[in-house]
């Protein structure tokens, strides 16, 4: 089947603004999340998904009690996952003086990996992951439209 339209399909994969309040801080900032179903995202987070079983694969799945620097926990990876490809910006991030802090991919990471009191951030994990698969559905919703013209 050959479709033809006057417009040029793409499938959005800008951002949306949310505002995440932390109750127990009583903060909020807004943060500029990316759809769950942008290619970059989608690659990226399938490798995280496995990279669980390869490290097991590696140790021959078996329990090893030595230290190894180079592991990571899923969270770990998943919390890097989220912060380099699915927040592009924030706003109403400040530093301890109260100075704005510009977006840094890193400072989103470690903030979700060891939150407050070095606990990590899990509401602030979720709230990202859902907010990015709501924009994912919305731009599914519009892309579908728009081919259906």
């Amino acid at each position: 089947m050959i479709i033809t339209t006057k417009q040029k399909i793409t499938q959005k994969t800008k951002g949306e603004w949310f505002t995440f309040e932390d109750k127990e801080t009583e903060q909020e900032c807004q943060l500029l999340i990316k759809p769950a179903n942008n290619p970059a995202f989608v690659q990226v987070w399938s490798k995280a998904a496995t990279y669980n079983e390869a490290q097991a694969e590696r140790l021959g799945n078996k329990l090893d009690m030595t230290y190894d620097p180079d592991f990571r926990t899923p969270y770990d990876v998943q919390c890097e996952t989220l912060a380099y490809h699915l927040v592009e910006d924030w706003n109403g991030v400040v530093d301890a003086d109260g100075n704005a802090v510009e977006f840094d991919p890193e400072l989103l990471y470690t903030t979700m990996l060891f939150g407050n009191e070095n606990k990590p951030n899990i509401k602030l994990f979720n709230f990202i992951l859902a907010k990015s698969g709501e924009v994912a559905e919305k731009t599914a919703k519009e892309f579908n439209d728009t081919v259906k013209k």
